[in-house]
């Protein structure tokens, strides 16, 4: 696994690579921002403009790291290569907090069983419960596959939380806005399988 890191800031845009330099084409990038940044599309079309051909994954959060620092009402992105793992998508409808663990059970439903080795969750930061919706997961998946995630958050704020995604190979992109008096239907993850060839048995990121 090879990544690069970069950093937007009001007065300068975005930065060069500030950790690590990609030569090779990234299969997703992680971003992550103060919540008016994030419900711009604009942001999001110069992570399409930076990253053309990867998936993209932009949510709101509560102080953006990157290394040892942490900003807030900035965006951090960090692009990834990976040798030899693949990489899908999925998601489920959740219109209520009680209904977090039936919503965990189900994503764990979708997901592929042969060769699977990782989890990762993104959900809603308001209208969630994240204990429940955990639970639900690791009921149905192997003890053989871990689940990491988290929900998106909005500073100190606690009003509005927001995701962009954009799958690839489907050329689908989805908006995702949730709100104290709206609350996003969907919750996304992302699954992680394990190629043939994988030096490292039980690896999840190579």
């Amino acid at each position: 696994m090879k990544a690069e890191q970069r950093r937007w800031e009001s007065t300068s845009g975005w930065s060069k690579p500030l950790t690590g330099k990609l030569e090779e084409a990234c299969q997703i990038v992680f971003a992550f921002g103060g919540s008016k940044l994030v419900s711009i599309p604009q942001t999001f079309e110069t992570l399409k403009q930076l990253y053309p051909d990867s998936h993209i994954l932009l949510c709101s959060t509560a102080g953006e790291i990157l290394n040892t620092t942490v900003t807030d009402n900035s965006l951090v992105a960090t692009a990834v290569h990976f040798s030899k793992t693949s990489l899908q998508f999925s998601q489920t409808k959740v219109s209520r907090a009680e209904d977090s663990y039936d919503a965990g059970k189900e994503l764990a439903k979708q997901l592929p069983g042969q060769d699977l080795v990782h989890v990762m969750v993104f959900s809603d930061g308001l209208h969630i419960n994240g204990t429940a919706l955990v639970k639900g997961l690791t009921e149905i998946l192997p003890d053989t596959v871990s689940v990491t995630g988290g929900l998106v958050g909005d500073g100190s704020d606690f009003k509005h939380t927001f995701a962009w995604c954009w799958y690839r190979q489907k050329k689908i992109m989805c908006f995702l806005n949730w709100t104290e008096n709206r609350p996003s239907p969907y919750i996304k993850s992302i699954w992680v399988k394990r190629r043939q060839g994988c030096p490292v048995p039980g690896c999840f990121f190579h």
